[in-house]
């Protein structure tokens, strides 16, 4: 079961469009109020997830919700954020349920609407309650026709299954939707990972120093944000109050708490937490900033020019808004000249190599929730490709050579400095997170872990992980060999293996890095194998 989560959260990333891609993103929610749910919803967090959802969302998003019982209600049209703000919610569990009809009209309201990200999230616990049983088998034949509909008109479905205890569920017709089975504990958290990581809402999430007396201390890598929303996730329920902050809005529930600053002077923050022993918890920040582009195309003669751009804050064109080294290496959308192309961000800059062909640079777009910012200010930009002089390409020529002959003259001292950079750097990083490991199409798909943070060597082999895993006929794997890096961790392909990430090919005798929640394809023995955190206890 838990493989074809996994699976179908990989589906859903091509599937489902990012975050600003459309005009408005619509969402229907379509919840089970039989009285079954009592059992699975007893703290009612069905409509705490929906108010966060609202709150995750832009203002010109649009949000439906359904409710069924024997017959479907529309407690709330398809409206906007900004003109129909959620504010409360209020649901109460009883009488039968019956799914398909309410099923059927969430398709067909979303049916109506072209050309826009659609999307259904289906609370159950699976039970249906009619009186008969000839009913009950149109009922499930009914929840098949609608999922099949959506699949026609591309807009996923999620089922979040919630259980009250390890029963089956009573139907089954999940092959056309993205099912997550789950309880009441885990409700908050499959929101978050479906808007996050599927929505690409804007987020960052940070990592806590370690909790002292109750204490947890944090750093948020923006310096002078507009506003700065806080959420801090709990497995269980509790509560935290953030220090030193006498104007901070704040809401508190069973197990989410959200604190919004406006113009926070101090990026170090701390908060008093109440939760029982052993919770985990899960703190995202969700930075606006007022800034600039600071644009630039560095010419050259053998490769492609490279367009530089240095987002700033406007009140302080000085100050480098993706500064800190939290944001290297991470990669955002760019639309230039009406085509989509992924930068890389180097020391604040984001760097993209471009043709030379291209006379006019038309930057169009930089999709900054890719990095987990709100950016409001200009960032647009018209730039022209620098041509090529004669004196400047023999300039650049005379200079090539000169360096090439020092390089012969310096390479056996450059070879051993090189020897002993590389032996000093060797164990700088060390490792952390998990692996999750699935095996696809094996007759056991559940999916197993293995603790990184236990590991003292520089590097560890596939092999020796899926060993220890209890996997078996793995031999393919000999020769892909997993180092510590900065940010995560370092796949290096030395095998007969296919690899793949986000359908690009890493090819054999080549390296590529993981961040978290990142993930890989091995074929032909059909791994996937993704790097995650370990969340703070």
């Amino acid at each position: 079961m838990l493989r074809k989560i996994f699976v179908s959260l990989i589906t859903i990333c091509a599937i489902v469009f990012s975050f600003n891609s459309a005009e408005c993103r619509k969402v229907i929610f379509v919840i089970n109020t039989g009285q079954t749910m009592k059992i699975s919803d007893p703290f009612h967090e069905i409509p705490e997830s929906i108010i966060w959802s609202a709150e995750n969302l832009s203002a010109n998003d649009e949000i439906g919700i359904i409710t069924f019982g024997e017959i479907p209600r529309v407690i709330r049209p398809l409206s906007s954020i900004k003109d129909n703000p959620i504010d409360n919610l209020q649901i109460e569990y009883s009488g039968k349920s019956n799914a398909s009809a309410a099923l059927l009209q969430a398709v067909d309201i979303l049916s109506q609407k072209f050309n826009t990200d659609r999307t259904i999230i289906f609370f159950t616990d699976g039970e249906n309650l009619l009186d008969e049983k000839s009913q009950n088998i149109m009922f499930v034949e009914n929840v098949k026709a609608g999922l099949r509909q959506a699949q026609w008109l591309g807009i996923p479905v999620y089922i979040l299954s919630l259980r009250a205890d390890v029963n089956p569920q009573n139907y089954h017709s999940y092959e056309w939707a993205k099912e997550i089975p789950l309880n009441y504990l885990d409700l908050m958290s499959a929101i978050r990972t479906i808007f996050h990581n599927d929505f690409k809402t804007p987020h960052l999430e940070i990592f806590t120093k370690n909790i002292s007396n109750n204490n947890l201390e944090f750093e948020v890598p923006i310096s002078n944000p507009e506003k700065l929303k806080i959420i801090l996730l709990s497995s269980s329920a509790g509560n935290a109050t953030l220090n030193n902050f006498s104007n901070v809005a704040s809401v508190k529930r069973n197990f989410i708490n959200i604190f919004e600053l406006n113009a926070p002077t101090t990026n170090k923050f701390e908060m008093t937490t109440n939760y029982p022993q052993g919770t985990g918890l899960t703190l995202d920040v969700i930075p606006t900033v007022n800034g600039i582009l600071q644009t630039e195309i560095l010419s050259s003669l053998f490769a492609e020019n490279v367009l530089e751009i240095t987002p700033v804050y406007r009140n302080n064109s000085d100050s480098k808004i993706l500064a800190d080294k939290f944001f290297d290496n991470k990669t955002v959308a760019l639309q230039i000249n009406d085509k989509n192309f992924g930068g890389k961000v180097k020391d604040g800059t984001i760097n993209l190599a471009i043709p030379n062909a291209e006379e006019n640079i038309s930057l169009q777009k930089v999709h900054f929730e890719d990095l987990g910012i709100i950016f409001e200010g200009d960032d647009t930009a018209q730039l022209k490709n620098p041509k090529n002089s004669i004196a400047w390409i023999i300039a650049l020529l005379a200079i090539s050579v000169i360096l090439i002959l020092s390089w012969l003259i310096h390479k056996k001292n450059y070879s051993v400095a090189s020897a002993a950079i590389l032996s000093a750097e060797k164990n700088i990083f060390s490792f952390k997170g998990k692996l999750k490991i699935c095996a696809r199409n094996a007759e056991d798909s559940s999916p197993r872990e293995f603790n990184l943070f236990r590991l003292n060597s520089a590097q560890i082999s596939l092999s020796k992980i899926l060993e220890e895993c209890n996997f078996e006929d793995f031999q393919n794997v000999e020769g892909i060999i997993i180092k510590p890096a900065a940010q995560g961790i370092l796949i290096e392909n030395n095998s007969n293996c296919t690899i793949t990430k986000e359908n690009i090919l890493i090819e054999h005798g080549k390296i590529i890095e993981l961040n978290y929640n990142d993930s890989i394809i091995i074929a032909p023995v059909n791994l996937i194998l993704t790097f995650e955190s370990l969340k703070p206890n």
